[in-house]
C-alpha cells in the first residue's frame, strides 16, 4: 500500500486515517476541525494504514522520506509480542502482520503495537492489539466523529464469555466505518478492529471480532513432578524427560506386555530394600504415544514394606489395607488397574472388602464384594503373587 493522506469531509467532519508515525493510539484535540488543507500535509506511513484509509480510496498520495516505523514480523512474532492475541479468521486473505516500535514506552510498561490486516469477503480489515495502555484508548488509528456509538456488546468468545466491547458506525458521504474496541482487564491488552466500505449497512463487526478469538488455552495440569519442573506434558525423548530430573530422582526402562518397546519408570525418591534395589514407593510411568514421550499412569505404595514391582506384565503396587495391580489397556497407550481390593475393619472386628477384578484387559471387571470369604481369599493371595515379583531397581540421579 502507497504512503496516503485521508480527506474524508462529510457535514463539516474531517476524517483522517493514520496521519503520523505509526499512527496515533488516541483521537487528538480540535480533529473535527482541521482543514482538508492541513490533512493533506500530514504523513502516512506505507503499508500500515487505517481501515479507512484501506477502503476510501480518496486519498492524496504523497511520497515521504522518512523512515517506515512499521516493520514486517511473522505471526509467530506477533504472538510474542501480544500473549493473548487475535487471530485471523477463517477465510482470510492477504494476510500481514506488522509491528510499530515508535509506541512502546517501556518506562510505562507499554509495549509495542500489533496489526494484523487481511481481506475478508471483499472487505479489506485493520486488527490491532498493545499491551499497557490503558482500558478504553482508541488504537484504531480512524480520527472521526462517530454518528453511531460507543454501543456496548459483549464478546462471547474472548475472556470467558464476559469480555465487554464497544461498537462504533461513522457514516458520511464516503461510505461507512466501522470499528470495535475490547479490553483484555487479566492482562492489561487493548484491540481494536476496523473497517471501511461505500456501504456497511447490515453488517456485523461484532461477528468478526467473535471469529478472531484465540484457542481457548488449556490449564496446565501437570501429571508428575517432572511435568512440574519442565513445565509442559510432552516431551520428545525419554532422554529429554531426564534431563528434567534433579538430584535424588530416580528413573528406569521396563518392558510391559501390549506395548511395543521400552517404557520408563521415574520417581522422586527412592529408597534401599536391603536387597540391593534402589526401590520406590510411587512412580509415574511414561510412553511413546503418537510420538510423543507421554504419561500412561502411575503407581502409589504405602510404605517401604510395599516397593513398587514388575513382572514384565503386571505393576504391583500396595498398602497395608490396599493392593492394587495394572497392565496395559488394549491399544498400547495407558494403563489401566487388574485388581484392586481394599480392606476394611467394622467396630466390632469384622472384615469386609471391596473392590474388582479384571482377568484380561478387555473386560470391565467383576465386583469382588459379593463373596466376603472368596474376597478375603483373593486378597491374602493376591499380596503372595506381589512378593514373588522383581522389584522395580531405580537409577539414582546423583
Amino acid at each position: 500500500m502507497k504512503r496516503r493522506i485521508i480527506a474524508l469531509l462529510s457535514a463539516g467532519v474531517l476524517v483522517i486515517g493514520t496521519v503520523a508515525g505509526c499512527g496515533s493510539t488516541a483521537k487528538p484535540e480540535n480533529a473535527a476541525s482541521e482543514s482538508a488543507e492541513a490533512a493533506a500535509e500530514a504523513e502516512a506511513p506505507a503499508d500500515a494504514g487505517s481501515a479507512a484509509d484501506e477502503a476510501s480510496g480518496t486519498g492524496e498520495e504523497a511520497q515521504v522520506g522518512m523512515a517506515n516505523p512499521w516493520v514486517n514480523i511473522t505471526a509467530e512474532e506477533a504472538h510474542e509480542i501480544i500473549p493473548r492475541l487475535f487471530i485471523p479468521p477463517a477465510g482470510a486473505e492477504q494476510v500481514e502482520w506488522l509491528k510499530c516500535e515508535e509506541l512502546a514506552d517501556a518506562d510505562k510498561g507499554i509495549g509495542p503495537m500489533v496489526q494484523l490486516s487481511f481481506m475478508l469477503d471483499g472487505l479489506s480489515f485493520t486488527a490491532r492489539a498493545q499491551t499497557g495502555v490503558e482500558e478504553k484508548t482508541d488504537i484504531g488509528g480512524n480520527f472521526v466523529e462517530w454518528t453511531v456509538g460507543p454501543e456496548d456488546e459483549t464478546l462471547s468468545n474472548w475472556g470467558g464469555g464476559s469480555m465487554q466491547a464497544q461498537t462504533y458506525r461513522c457514516i458520511n458521504d464516503n461510505g461507512y466505518l466501522d470499528q470495535i474496541n475490547w479490553y483484555d482487564v487479566e492482562i492489561g491488552i487493548q484491540y481494536s478492529l476496523s473497517t471501511a466500505d461505500k456501504d456497511l449497512d447490515g453488517f456485523d463487526i461484532l461477528a468478526i471480532a467473535e471469529s478472531m478469538a484465540p484457542p481457548e488455552e488449556e490449564e496446565f495440569m501437570p501429571g508428575s513432578f517432572v511435568e512440574e519442573a519442565a513445565g509442559k506434558e510432552t516431551f520428545d525423548s525419554y532422554d529429554e524427560l531426564i534431563s528434567f530430573l534433579k538430584k535424588d530422582n530416580g528413573y528406569t526402562y521396563f518392558e510391559l506386555e501390549g506395548y511395543n518397546g521400552k517404557l520408563l519408570a521415574v520417581t522422586e525418591g527412592t529408597f534401599d530394600d536391603a536387597e540391593g534395589h534402589r526401590a520406590a514407593m510411587e512412580a509415574t510411568f511414561y510412553g511413546d504415544v503418537g510420538g510423543k514421550i507421554r504419561f500412561i499412569g502411575n503407581a502409589f505404595s504405602e510404605g517401604t514394606a510395599y516397593p513398587i514391582r514388575c513382572d514384565g506384565k503386571v505393576i504391583y503396587s500396595a498398602g497395608h489395607h490396599e493392593f492394587n495391580s495394572e497392565f496395559m489397556n488394549p491399544t498400547g497407550d495407558a494403563l489401566i488397574v487388574k485388581d484392586y481390593i481394599h480392606e476394611d475393619y467394622s467396630e466390632s472386628g469384622e472384615a469386609s472388602y471391596t473392590g474388582f477384578q479384571r482377568k484380561d484387559n478387555a473386560s470391565e471387571g467383576d465386583d469382588i464384594s459379593k463373596d466376603p470369604a472368596e474376597a478375603e481369599k483373593l486378597f491374602e493371595s493376591l499380596f503372595d503373587e506381589m512378593e514373588s515379583k522383581p522389584v522395580m531397581d531405580f537409577t539414582v540421579v546423583e
